[in-house]
């Protein structure tokens, strides 16, 4: 479970949150959760960070000659991906199954169909990733939908 990002937050929320002994001391914050690794450290540091080693980016959406949705998983550290679709057709994955890196990109892509004479128009497409990521032996995994809109 993620600190808190705003109001109270403790030494015993810490401890909990990365899994640490009695007694805890804000030394043993440093690198945890994507904090510091030296420098001054303190409460508000720790302010929503968490013990998980992804961040779930926000997907993005572009309209050009296609629609292309777009969704990032940032790993830490390396990570092993495996990407698993309900169809793979006009999907893309930075990263090929049993691959390994830190930023895993999935998009679906909605193609022009049509032509000048008729008129250009892009179908709407659905298509579910199921994402499993491997990071030292501890396996986490995902559902994503991800819905290119047509015209």
């Amino acid at each position: 479970m993620t600190l808190p990002s705003s109001g109270t937050i403790s030494l015993s929320q810490m401890r909990n949150e990365f899994a640490l002994g009695n007694p805890v001391s804000m030394s043993q914050m440093y690198g945890r959760g994507g904090a510091p690794g030296s420098g001054p450290i303190s409460f508000s540091t720790m302010r929503g960070r968490s013990n998980s080693p992804f961040d779930v980016q926000p997907g993005t959406y572009s309209r050009s000659a296609f629609r292309t949705v777009s969704f990032a998983i940032v790993c830490t550290g390396s990570a092993v991906w495996n990407v698993s679709w309900s169809s793979a057709l006009n999907t893309s994955q930075n990263i090929g199954n049993g691959g390994s890196g830190t930023t895993l990109q999935i998009s679906l892509t909605s193609p022009r169909q049509g032509s000048a004479d008729t008129g250009f128009w892009y179908p709407t497409l659905t298509r579910t990733a199921t994402i499993t990521a491997t990071v030292n032996g501890r396996n986490y995994t995902w559902t994503i939908t991800l819905t290119s809109q047509g015209t």
